[in-house]
C-alpha cells in the first residue's frame, strides 16, 4: 500500500559569470518554514547563491517566489512548489521505526529524570547517562526487546534501564 503525502519544496536556479546552478534548498511539510527561508534569501539578495554585477535590474519577491537580476550579469530565481511524494509501505515502516526510537529515547530520558528528581540517582550519574548516546541507544534496544503488552510500561522501562546500566557497567 502506498501513501501520498504533499511536501513543499524550495528550489532555486541561478546564473552568473562563474557559476550556473540548480538546487533544492529545502523540503518540508510546513510551508511556513520554507517561506521564512525564502525571506532570508531575499533579505541577502541571494548572495550565497549568485553574484549580481552592476545595479539591480529587477527584483521581485512574493510569498512563494523570489527573483533578482543584475544590470550587467547574474540572475537567480527561487520558488516554492507543492509536490506529491509517494511513500511505499517499506518506507512508512522505516519512518515509523525511526520516530518510535526517537520517542523511546525521550522516554528513557524522562525515566532518568524521574529517578534524579526522586533522589534515586545522583546528579553526576544522571548527567552521564542522559548525555551518553550509547547508553540511550542500548536502553531503547533493550526496551524494545522486553516490551510486552502484559507488563506495565514503567516496569519494562525500569528493567531496560537497569539492564543497560549493568551491560555497560555504568
Amino acid at each position: 500500500m502506498n501513501k501520498t503525502v504533499n511536501l513543499f519544496v524550495l528550489a532555486g536556479c541561478w546564473e552568473c559569470p562563474d557559476d550556473i546552478g540548480v538546487t533544492v534548498v529545502a523540503i518540508s511539510s510546513d510551508e511556513k518554514q520554507l517561506i521564512d527561508r525564502l525571506d532570508q534569501i531575499a533579505d541577502t539578495q541571494a548572495k550565497e547563491y549568485v553574484s549580481i554585477e552592476g545595479s539591480i535590474l529587477m527584483e521581485e519577491h512574493t510569498d512563494t517566489r523570489y527573483e533578482i537580476s543584475g544590470g550587467i550579469s547574474g540572475n537567480a530565481r527561487f520558488y516554492i512548489t507543492e509536490e506529491p511524494a509517494v511513500i511505499n509501505e517499506a518506507l512508512m515502516g522505516e519512518i515509523s521505526r525511526a520516530m518510535s526510537e526517537s520517542d523511546r529515547t525521550e522516554d528513557v530520558k524522562n525515566y532518568l529524570q524521574g529517578l534524579y528528581e526522586s533522589e534515586n540517582l545522583d546528579e553526576e550519574k544522571y548527567e552521564e547517562l542522559v548525555d551518553s548516546e550509547e547508553f540511550l541507544q542500548k536502553a531503547v534496544e533493550l526496551f524494545d526487546k522486553m516490551e510486552d503488552c502484559n507488563t506495565p510500561f514503567n516496569t519494562t522501562m525500569e528493567l531496560a534501564v537497569d539492564e543497560a546500566r549493568k551491560e555497560m557497567a555504568i
